[in-house]
């Protein structure tokens, strides 16, 4: 961290001075570099617990996929690049295309005609200087200038090509018009053959997405990345998703910026000479019913600079049907695979995610069917698989734990952890063990807090990506006769970032609280006699519910 970094606040009233100043300057973070600055403004510094997660990240050496589309048009080589093309898309929602058919020449002209409008004359550059969404082409600083948490180390020109609307080429800025207009009409090419690549990919005739108006119109955004005095303090552009179907990316050679967050990790996504960047939209997840996946992604600063990224965004018909309504494939759909998302009207959807700046949360979230419940019905399905897998490894028939109505009432309960500014002397949730049968924990990625008892030692269970923390309750151990171990388990807190925990508890039929559960008959025998007295189940947690989490075990009490 720079040790000129200004941790002092300062009030809501004073940042919205501050950023109507910059705003009002016309002249976007270029204007402030060429006027000598040397310190980042506070209106850029990331809030510090963005900064004291930046820690936490480990550099990978994992690379992006890179697809040569080269073979496209041979029936083994077309096969290859859709199964390539799903496979990415399904678990990295990013790739990159090489040999894709836009020539070298169009792709420099392109970022030289950036390079060219973001070096003329700032007065020049004022004339299209926009915060009015409408404007085909505006040029502007941050669009989420007023409701992000930092604004964006960055200038943007953005440039509409409604579908089959004529164009007024006069009104694109004459320093990129031409290498506008060319790289324009090819990237509109190429998005119609990723369709094509992308329907294949989830089992569609080549044409469903195309049909589907997705490229109807696109916009291009010609982001200009000064160089940054204090990269470690500001970020080009924050945390996000897109939000249309798809996206277009390409980069200037030489500096590495763009990242993806994968598994937890951010990856690099290295300038491939020749190659564009592609990823899902949070559109093409909805309308794929969550089979792609639209994923987050940014672009640090950097000391040196310029850089220069220009990105395509075919976000569907917005120049002629705003009310166009987009949901869930219906060829995708059926019994096992229910829609997980909700139609969206277009319009709607969009002015939702231009409302909230890009680092607040994802409009795509909004739109899920009712997140709770499509948990609540799934975690039971694996709860009843778990118990059918614990009923024979303790030896007995399949459906045996289920039998026993150990699955017949679940408890959700969702844990937040907030930042801990001292977490050595606090604690998420103290030393226990749970007191049901089973307990399913999905755990938020990035931040690793849970812990397990293990041999007088406290052991991390580190987040999987993908995967859900299964651990058995007293009442496990006490039917089992001792043979399964319900284990104390603890919640610590940290001072990098919020964590979230959706704990699944299988506790028994509540509502029938005069049940009796002891060890089960057929584990007794001579040399294993009973270790637990029989329960009534309301009595024991009620028992449960009296006492702390860290005072004694409840179990110990039904001891023989």
């Amino acid at each position: 961290m720079a040790d000129n970094f200004d941790e002092q606040q300062y009030d809501a009233a004073e940042r919205v001075e501050m950023l109507r100043a910059f705003d009002e300057t016309n002249a976007g973070v270029k204007g402030l570099i060429d006027s000598g600055l040397q310190k980042v403004p506070k209106i850029f510094v990331r809030p510090s617990d963005e900064l004291a997660q930046e820690l936490t990240y480990q550099k990978t050496q994992i690379q992006v996929p890179v697809i040569d589309l080269s073979e496209i048009q041979t029936p083994v080589g077309r096969k290859r690049i859709v199964e390539e093309v799903k496979v990415a898309s399904e678990t990295w929602g990013f790739f990159q295309v090489v040999n894709h058919g836009i020539s070298t020449s169009v792709l420099d002209g392109m970022i030289d005609g950036v390079r060219k409008f973001n070096d003329q004359d700032v007065e020049e550059k004022k004339k299209y200087y926009t915060r009015d969404i409408k404007r085909r082409v505006r040029f502007s600083s941050s669009y989420d200038l007023f409701t992000s948490r930092t604004a964006s180390w960055r200038d943007t020109l953005s440039i509409s090509f409604p579908g089959p609307d004529p164009t007024d080429i006069h009104e694109l800025p004459a320093s990129c018009r031409e290498s506008t207009l060319e790289y324009s009409k090819h990237v509109e090419i190429l998005g119609n053959i990723l369709l094509g690549l992308l329907s294949e990919a989830l089992g569609l005739e080549s044409d469903h997405l195309k049909n589907m108006e997705f490229c109807k119109g696109h916009r291009i955004h010609g982001h200009y990345y000064p160089a940054c005095p204090e990269p470690r303090l500001a970020i080009g552009i924050n945390k996000h998703s897109d939000p249309g179907f798809l996206t277009i990316l390409l980069q200037s050679q030489g500096i590495c910026s763009l990242q993806v967050l994968h598994q937890g990790q951010w990856v690099d996504i290295q300038p491939t000479p020749g190659g564009l960047v592609i990823n899902i939209g949070d559109l093409l997840q909805l309308v794929s019913n969550g089979i792609f996946r639209s994923n987050e992604h940014r672009a640090i600063s950097n000391h040196i600079g310029p850089r220069i990224s220009v990105v395509c965004f075919f976000s569907g018909p917005l120049h002629i049907n705003w009310a166009k309504t987009y949901g869930p494939i219906k060829e995708l759909l059926s019994e096992e695979n229910p829609p997980i998302y909700k139609d969206v009207i277009l319009g709607e959807y969009l002015s939702k995610f231009l409302a909230t700046g890009l680092d607040n949360y994802r409009a795509l979230d909004y739109y899920k069917v009712e997140s709770t419940v499509e948990y609540s019905k799934h975690v039971e399905i694996l709860g009843n698989n778990l118990l059918g897998l614990l009923s024979e490894a303790l030896g007995l028939e399949t459906d045996h734990l289920k039998n026993m109505d150990c699955s017949k009432e679940h408890r959700l309960h969702t844990h937040y952890y907030p930042v801990c500014p001292e977490p050595k002397l606090a604690i998420g949730l103290h030393k226990h063990s749970d007191p049901g049968f089973l307990t399913i924990l999905l755990q938020s990625q990035g931040i690793n807090a849970l812990q397990v008892l293990y041999q007088s030692q406290w052991v991390d269970i580190k987040p999987t990506p993908g995967g859900l923390v299964v651990n058995i309750g007293d009442l496990l151990q006490l039917v089992s006769n001792g043979k399964f171990k319900s284990n104390k388990h603890r919640a610590i807190v940290s001072n990098i970032g919020a964590r979230i925990s959706v704990a699944c508890f299988f506790s028994g039929p509540l509502y029938e609280a005069k049940n009796i559960y002891g060890p089960i008959n057929e584990l007794i025998f001579e040399e294993s006699p009973p270790i637990y007295k029989d329960v009534v189940l309301g009595e024991y947690i009620s028992r449960v519910a009296t006492t702390g989490l860290d005072n004694y075990h409840a179990l110990d009490y039904y001891k023989v």
